[in-house]
């Protein structure tokens, strides 16, 4: 998720595991912690422009990560504490596995926040590249998010109350089920999209969408067809399909495509269903645009926020280049109201 987000999980982690004995020290450390992670996007830009796909949520987002580094970090921590601050409690001779602990949590519960988003958490790197996804809740989701703050404030302005400590344990318990319940609305979604249209020819997938838990963008990849939908789990209302005519001849490019180093990122990172079509080039050359269609909105990305572009020399029958492919958006106030409405059920115009 975003990296507030992962700082407030963070500190309020931190703070469970030694607050206690740190007081708000532990919530500091703990968010640092919690973004930690998240220091990956300063490489990946080295690998060209198919490095954030490749190596962001990779070997600092692995399971290994927090185990191996949380002890060394808190080690690093507690002599640092003893040289420059050597009476504060963080320096005394039994706080090392305290802090040490600190510091597995904090950095193991970012990638595991990560694995309950559709992007894509290489949880097992370096030794597999697998991206695993559940669709709990958007990367923004201000409910999650508020469940955790609000508790995490009051524990530090009184750290040593009883019921505000108390408080966040509930807070973290209560944001834990909030990710499971997220999961529970994707199925929901996924049963009305199939409700509706009876027994769908292709593969049916729902995906999450910002802001909150209800609104749900729903894809059905069919012989003939690609259909995209959104649908409320809150107040479930028929369906607007948005139908995409498959293109045959894209898709009859698309494995070979996908032997590319770069296509073979592309098909890793998107993790499922692409959208497939050909456009003119120069003369006899075409341009083969593969779109991610977990994400998108009604309007000029609705099927989908980037993708890929081969470029297809019909001459040789190769591709001459691949470049990455960002759709142009923007956000306005009447998007973000017609996303609200559409949330609860209510006339939803474009959705």
């Amino acid at each position: 998720m975003e990296p507030v987000t992962q700082a407030v999980l963070g500190a309020a982690v931190g703070f469970a595991v030694a607050g206690r004995r740190f007081g708000r020290k532990a919530a500091a450390w703990g968010a640092l912690g919690g973004v930690l992670p998240d220091v990956d996007v300063a490489w990946t830009g080295l690998y060209g422009p198919f490095g954030e796909w490749a190596h962001h949520r990779g070997v600092t987002h692995s399971l290994f990560f927090g185990p191996v580094v949380g002890p060394l970090l808190g080690w690093l921590t507690w002599r640092g504490y003893r040289r420059w601050r050597p009476r504060s409690t963080l320096a005394a001779d039994d706080a090392l596995p305290s802090l040490s602990a600190l510091w597995l949590f904090a950095l193991a519960t970012h990638p595991l926040l990560d694995l309950f988003t559709i992007y894509g958490t290489q949880l097992l790197a370096p030794v597999f590249s697998h991206r695993f996804a559940l669709p709990g809740v958007a990367i923004i989701d201000p409910v999650y998010t508020l469940l955790l703050l609000v508790p995490l404030i009051a524990v530090l302005v009184r750290p040593r109350a009883h019921l505000c400590r108390l408080a966040l344990g509930a807070g973290l318990v209560l944001s834990t089920a909030y990710l499971f319940y997220g999961l529970q609305q994707n199925g929901r979604a996924e049963m009305e999209a199939r409700r509706q249209l009876g027994t769908p020819a292709g593969e049916l997938r729902a995906y999450t969408t910002m802001f909150n838990p209800w609104l749900r963008r729903v894809v059905v990849v069919e012989p003939e067809r690609t259909r995209i939908g959104f649908v409320s789990t809150w107040d479930p209302q028929p369906i607007r399909w948005h139908d995409r005519p498959r293109d045959d001849g894209a898709y009859a490019l698309l494995d070979d495509a996908f032997a590319t180093p770069e296509g073979a990122i592309f098909r890793r990172f998107a993790s499922g269903p692409v959208l497939a079509e050909l456009r003119p080039g120069g003369g006899a050359d075409r341009v083969l645009r593969v779109l991610d269609l977990r994400y998108g909105f009604p309007g000029p990305t609705l099927e989908g926020f980037w993708g890929v572009d081969f470029h297809y020399d019909g001459a040789t029958g190769s591709f001459t280049a691949v470049e990455r492919v960002r759709v142009p958006r923007a956000i306005r106030w009447r998007d973000v109201e017609a996303l609200v409405q559409a949330s609860f059920g209510w006339p939803n115009g474009v959705f």
